[in-house]
């Protein structure tokens, strides 16, 4: 954190971690900072808190001489990264010109794989979707697969209406756990994934590209847009339920890539049968199947809200009680903010969040100061927009970017028993 906060602030001292310094397999270069690079990072981490900017608001926020901001405007305007907008207001003598993020500088591609469809979006450095593709095309565990969705994906590359050159890496979302590499498939059963090649996904396609855990990109989608979020428990409430867990800003992968799996807790060793072959996990309580019975989502909402059905209320509360059930438990151990995303996100009201806290709270031993349960920012494409952002992390200057990339959940975890 400091280390980004000198990167960020520094006027170009070398900066030394002298703790660091003192283990043998460290070198203190490590620790020099460029300050020519450190200062034209700082200039841009400005336009991802500001909408636009003038050269003298610029030395005004930095303390750098105008020549010196010219020389790091100019390149980064060479690099595509910022661009002159309209003239700021003056008051008086000639107006400054306005410079502006071009956010499209960037793009990166999320897709996300259902049993019946692929969505895939195209996002930019705001994180903001700028293209979406939902294709109906239903999963089978062949190679022709695998093949299908290559074909998709440089489909979107090439009628995306960007340049090949724009476009940093494709995350592709799948239901189930990945190694942290994103290049193997740890457990998936809900779809059978034994044929989901990577290397055909990925054939003739000039990019990054690698695999993810859906509700972990999720997650990550909720990070980017919720800076207020520093530890939690992500939750998709979607046609099966997914857990993620959110530490300093990252996410926990654990051990081998199941942590945060509450889903499986066992609600009753005799159970229902789940898809992962064990009895009574939580999800088959609260999946899509057993709560809707067959109807679509909008009907559900309409008998539940509108004609304000009993039988739905029941229905409905039943399913938030069971899953406040499993949620107590995980929050008894990590006492961390809950916050509930998935496809059913969007159809949360207040009472529902409120409903769900005070199951966990009754339930507790320990007194529980309110507002640890939220609703997610993300209500849509959340999967397939988190595959893309820790692509366009890389770009955004540290101090000022809301997730971590790919390089960083690719380092070797050391952790000890």
């Amino acid at each position: 954190m400091f280390y980004g906060f000198f990167r960020f602030f520094g006027t170009g001292y070398t900066v030394h971690c002298f703790y660091e310094s003192y283990k043998k397999d460290v070198d203190v270069n490590d620790y020099y900072i460029d300050p020519k690079k450190a200062n034209k990072e700082r200039i841009l981490g400005l336009f991802f808190l500001h909408d636009a900017l003038s050269k003298p608001q610029i030395a005004e926020l930095t303390g750098f001489s105008l020549p010196t901001i010219n020389g790091h405007m100019k390149d980064l305007e060479n690099m595509g990264m910022i661009g002159p907008g309209e003239l700021m207001d003056s008051s008086g003598g000639r107006p400054a010109i306005s410079y502006r993020l071009l956010p499209r500088s960037k793009l990166a591609l999320g897709a996300e794989i259902r049993k019946d469809f692929v969505k895939i979006c195209l996002c930019d450095l705001k994180g903001e979707v700028v293209k979406l593709w939902n294709i109906g095309i239903e999963y089978k565990n062949e190679k022709a697969y695998s093949a299908k969705l290559n074909s998709l994906l440089k489909e979107a590359i090439s009628t995306c209406g960007y340049p090949l050159d724009n476009i940093l890496g494709i995350g592709v979302a799948i239901q189930g756990v990945v190694n942290k590499a994103g290049t193997e498939i740890i457990f998936s059963k809900i779809l059978d994934t034994s044929e989901l090649d990577l290397e055909i996904i990925k054939k003739d396609i000039s990019i990054p590209v690698r695999l993810c855990h859906d509700v972990k990109t999720a997650a990550l989608a909720e990070l980017w847009h919720n800076r207020k979020i520093s530890n939690g428990i992500y939750i998709a409430m979607s046609e099966h339920l997914g857990g993620s867990l959110i530490k300093s800003r990252c996410i926990e992968h654990g051990r081998s890539g199941y942590a945060g799996s509450w889903d499986h807790v066992t609600f009753s060793n005799k159970g229902k049968l789940c898809y992962c072959g064990k009895r009574g996990c939580i999800d088959t309580y609260c999946n899509f199947e057993t709560l809707f019975e067959g109807e679509s989502i909008p009907d559900f909402f309409f008998k539940l809200r509108e004609e304000k059905s009993k039988e739905y209320k029941v229905r409905w509360s039943k399913y938030l009680s069971t899953i406040a059930f499993g949620l107590y438990q995980a929050w008894l151990i990590l006492e961390r903010r809950i916050i509930l995303g998935g496809e059913l996100a969007m159809w949360l009201n207040p009472e529902d969040v409120a409903f769900v806290e005070n199951e966990i709270i009754n339930r507790s031993t320990f007194t529980c100061r309110p507002g640890f349960v939220i609703k997610a920012n993300v209500e849509h494409h959340a999967c397939a927009i988190g595959a893309a952002l820790p692509y366009l992390a890389d770009e955004i200057p540290e101090p000022v970017r809301p997730i971590e990339g790919w390089s960083t959940y690719c380092k070797p975890e050391i952790i000890e028993y």
